[in-house]
């Protein structure tokens, strides 16, 4: 059994760089993963290898709650993931 098997994490720019890092390493640690990011090309390549990819900018509340629907719908949880962010440096 891996360490983080059952659990589920929406990792917000996960799109690229160090979020789509984090989003693999949840993963291939057993979490459930969902990414979001702005860039939707990016995002759609991402997806392919992590799943559940929405189209979101963190900043605005009503993306966030669309993302919160997506995830419920394509992972048929009902419980709100644990969100990972990176900071902008």
């Amino acid at each position: 059994m891996k360490r983080l098997d059952g659990k589920a994490a929406v990792v917000t720019r996960g799109n690229s760089g160090f979020g789509l890092a984090r989003a693999t390493c949840l993963q291939q640690k057993g979490a459930k993963v969902a990414i979001s990011g702005r860039n939707e090309k990016t995002l759609n390549e991402a997806g392919k290898t992590i799943g559940t990819g929405v189209l979101a900018d963190v900043a605005k509340l009503t993306d966030l709650d669309s993302e919160e629907s997506t995830w419920t719908a394509d992972s048929g949880r009902s419980e709100t993931p644990a969100f990972v962010s990176k900071k902008k440096m």
